[in-house]
């Protein structure tokens, strides 16, 4: 079974811990990177994750061996960061 390794960007209305937490239940997934900027909201997304959170979305996304990104961010951010996470084919 081929395993992926997932990054999250953001955890708006606690989605992005949401998602990990499922995630990490899943024997074909790794949570390899996650980032919030928002210290509340990113409290939160680390402990779901269990590690440090990376520094922003673009360290996320140069994640080596990254198969694709969970944008679970605040929606006035979601254009651009969609449009950088196509632009690295992590989609």
């Amino acid at each position: 079974v081929k395993s992926y390794n997932v990054g999250i960007l953001g955890n708006c209305c606690t989605h992005g811990a949401g998602i990990c937490n499922m995630l990490n239940q899943r024997e074909d997934t790794n949570v390899v990177a996650a980032y919030e900027g928002n210290s509340r909201r990113a409290k939160e997304l680390q402990s779901v994750f269990g590690r440090q959170l990376s520094s922003s979305y673009q360290e996320v996304m140069n994640t080596p061996d990254l198969d694709f990104v969970a944008v679970t961010c605040d929606p006035c951010d979601k254009a651009d960061i969609v449009e950088q996470a196509t632009t690295k084919g992590l989609h």
